[in-house]
């Protein structure tokens, strides 16, 4: 009796472990999903043109990746890697942009496994030419016969145009990857002991010049500092590839002690590098010394590439001192200033930031210092409103506009009301600055306003085609598909140019109905719009929900846009799209 107690104990305790196991993998699955969810958003930009949307994209890439290659690349998380990998392989399957699933690809190739080399394969199809390419560049980097043998068998039933990007994979799978664990000097330093790499270090002046690169290249992986004074030295070096090897090796290894020669290996050698370099170096008084280094320079090309060190190494207390070169009466580029600014700084900082952008002349670069101030701001227009006076008047509205909020439509109402023509003027491009469609009715209204020029009119025609057409995440308002297009239609109807005509036409392709296809065959025959046309049914078919529910429409369409089309990438994507079709 008492044996089946204890194995019925036994039983109990071993149920209870299993539990708890299970209960930790699916949570650790659950927390994979979310992540995933969570940043699959942010890298698909709705508007690719628009810095801030890549920057959020290119920000989601690396989180994920970092995801991937950090957490469930862990050896212990063995289970989460394959959720991880099972994850962007069922993505790959979905409705995503081509760049999301590039990227997806591009980390598979680092964590994929025979598992998933069936889901890759069959990228090798895809009607998009940089889907397929990144999978065959996945399936080069995947270990084992049965990614070698999918990409055979590929190699039989692709086309000619995709026949070489199979056969540089294959061919790419045939390297040696023993390489990566070196016999001979000088790579194998890394894993030598301290004697070796002195014997050895002993006769660097000798070396070869590729011989010297290598041996910085193990240094560096050794993090080896007993020889910081010969990468010091190699940083003047006439070739290239030492003294890159030369700076990378004191990106791990370097104090302080080598910020001068550093400074000037940016200013004089490498500037890209050299910001790589100090941004990443981690020593004690470093940040206090690269602030010094700023507070006494003078040359505007060296406070800026300093500014983005500063700004890269998150040092917060620098933005006062960066705000306050930006204010100066004669800085040649204040806006590379204030990007950097932009990432230590807080709605504290406003202030100083409206005051340097008053100084940068109209253009491009006071446009986008527009949207940096919009972006602290976060929709309160506050702290710009109480900037506003006569003299800085014809700069500050429009900038209101881009903040959005309340307080600021207020504010350009009253403009709206004037009977000053240039504060009209300017409340008009205020308005059309605004970053939804929450003004969309008031774009409309005025685009019809006969009593207001033509200039205006079309100003706010073209702002009304662009908030009203945002995704849905975006636009402010609630509207659905169907509604987003009868009001582009509407402004069709009101535009009087073609330039106006093409816009409305682009903007169309992101209400992805079928409809909308319907739409832009109306024009595929008008010669001053069948390119733009054809371009928004193309970028509609490439949603492969929309294409599989209305297989008789886009084939139908996609034969129109061959006839069309003159635009030979254009021809090969419909193609693509419609061979994926049938």
């Amino acid at each position: 009796m008492k044996k089946k107690l204890l194995n019925l104990s036994n039983i109990c305790l071993f149920i209870l472990i299993l539990s708890i196991v299970s209960s930790k993998l699916f949570a650790q699955n659950e927390d994979a999903q979310k992540t995933f969810d969570d940043l699959v958003v942010q890298m698909t930009p709705s508007d690719p043109s628009n810095a801030e949307e890549v920057q959020k994209m290119e920000n989601a890439q690396q989180t994920w990746m970092r995801f991937c290659l950090e957490e469930a690349g862990r050896l212990e998380n063995d289970f989460m890697k394959k959720e991880t990998n099972q994850i962007m392989t069922t993505a790959l399957a979905q409705d995503f942009p081509v760049t999301t699933k590039v990227w997806l690809l591009h980390i598979l190739g680092w964590t994929a496994t025979e598992n998933e080399v069936d889901a890759i394969a069959i990228c090798l199809n895809d009607p998009e030419y940089p889907i397929a390419d990144e999978a065959a560049r996945t399936l080069a980097m995947i270990p084992g016969s049965q990614a070698e043998k999918s990409l055979l068998t590929a190699l039989e039933t692709v086309d000619a145009n995709r026949q070489q990007m199979i056969q540089d994979a294959i061919r790419a799978r045939s390297i040696n990857l023993s390489i990566a664990f070196e016999s001979e000097s000088p790579m194998n330093l890394v894993f030598a002991d301290l004697k070796t790499v002195d014997d050895w270090m002993a006769h660097f002046s000798s070396l070869s010049e590729d011989q010297k690169a290598r041996t910085l290249a193990a240094l560096t992986a050794r993090k080896e500092k007993k020889y910081i004074n010969v990468a010091v030295e190699s940083l003047t070096h006439e070739n290239k590839d030492i003294q890159k090897a030369a700076a990378l090796m004191l990106e791990k290894t370097a104090s302080v002690k080598e910020l001068p020669v550093l400074l000037t290996f940016l200013f004089k050698t490498d500037r890209t590098l050299g910001i790589r370099i100090l941004s990443n170096i981690v020593a004690e008084g470093m940040d206090q010394a690269i602030f010094k280094t700023f507070q006494n320079e003078n040359n505007p090309d060296y406070l800026i590439a300093i500014a983005e060190i500063m700004s890269r190494r998150q040092m917060k207390s620098s933005v006062s001192e960066i705000l306050k070169i930006a204010r100066k009466d004669q800085f040649p580029n204040r806006l590379a200033l204030l990007n950097s600014a932009e990432q230590l700084a807080d709605s504290t900082n406003i202030n100083d930031f409206v005051d340097a952008m008053i100084k940068i002349p109209a253009g491009a670069d006071r446009d986008r210092a527009e949207q940096v101030i919009a972006r602290l701001c976060q929709g309160d227009a506050m702290p710009v409103i109480q900037k506003i006076n006569p003299q800085n008047i014809a700069i500050l509205l429009p900038a209101l506009g881009r903040i959005g909020g309340e307080k600021a439509l207020e504010q350009i109402n009253r403009g709206l009301k004037s009977n000053n023509e240039s504060l009209f003027n300017l409340s008009i491009r205020a308005l059309c600055n605004w970053p939804n469609a929450v003004v969309a009715t008031q774009l409309l209204e005025l685009a019809q306003n006969q009593k207001i020029n033509e200039s205006n009119r079309i100003q706010t025609l073209r702002a009304f085609a662009r908030v009203i057409s945002l995704p849905d995440d975006q636009i402010g308002i609630e509207i659905s598909g169907q509604e987003k297009l009868e009001m582009l239609k509407k402004a069709m109807t009101l535009a009087t140019r073609n330039e106006e005509r093409r816009l409305i036409l682009d903007r169309s392709s992101a209400v992805r109905s079928v409809e909308t296809v319907a739409f832009a065959l109306e024009y595929i025959d008008v010669s001053e719009l069948s390119a733009n046309a054809c371009q928004t049914i193309v970028e509609l078919a490439h949603h492969d929900y929309l294409r599989k529910e209305n297989k008789e429409v886009f084939l139908s369409a996609l034969d129109k846009v061959l006839a069309t089309t003159n635009d030979q990438g254009l021809k090969d994507r419909a193609q693509n799209y419609k061979n994926a079709i049938k």
